[in-house]
């Protein structure tokens, strides 16, 4: 997951860098980035899982 999310990150600085880069206003700033990916990893680990287990037998049928 985490190579994953390099790249992903890697990939999204990269298309707002340069001459040709997005207009948006973001500027990839690596370690005020990471930090913060890693603050939402962290809370969202935290939440409690509202989703059922894949082998919970759910009543009724579709």
């Amino acid at each position: 997951m985490a190579a994953t999310l390099g790249t992903i990150y890697r990939d999204t600085a990269d298309a707002h860098c340069g001459a040709h880069g997005c207009s948006c206003g973001w500027e990839p700033d690596r370690r005020r980035d990471i930090e913060s990916l890693i603050t939402a990893l962290y809370e969202a680990a935290q939440r409690p899982n509202l989703l059922p287990h894949p082998t919970h037998h759910l009543p009724g049928r579709a």
